[in-house]
């Protein structure tokens, strides 16, 4: 993300968690 904090509102920070919750997660499972 190349959004400063200051910058930061609910929209930027939905799409941040959007972008995290489509990642491969295993959580250390091999």
């Amino acid at each position: 993300m190349d959004v400063l904090w200051p910058d930061v509102d609910r929209r930027v920070l939905w799409r941040a968690i959007e972008e995290y919750a489509k990642r491969d997660r295993r959580f250390g499972k091999a």
